[in-house]
């Protein structure tokens, strides 16, 4: 469901001045949950032949089911906020629901 909700956001949506895919909204919307929700973050490090960053981000498949509900609830808040059109049924059901 989040990643599906993640390519909604990449198909009406623009980051920085550039259209993103689902997995660069999938990292952006994470990093800002962790970040508003106060829990562990990823970081960045130097890439192994050190001529750019890699970012070694939260890893969304080891959430727990809590975690996980949190951050879709999250991000469906953002995308209301930011006008982002959910198709999913199940998005607009939860939405109603909360």
């Amino acid at each position: 469901m989040f990643h599906a909700m993640c390519g909604e956001i990449a198909r009406q949506k623009e980051w920085a001045g550039q259209k993103l895919d689902g997995e660069a909204w999938k990292r952006l919307l994470v990093d800002a949950w962790a970040r508003e929700e106060n829990r562990e973050q990823g970081y960045i490090v130097p890439s192994l032949d050190g001529r750019s960053i890699v970012n070694l981000g939260i890893q969304t498949r080891r959430m727990t089911v809590g975690e996980m509900a949190d951050l879709i609830t999250w991000a469906q808040a953002w995308a209301v906020e930011n006008d982002v059109r959910l198709s999913d049924p199940h998005f607009t059901e939860r939405r109603r629901a909360a």
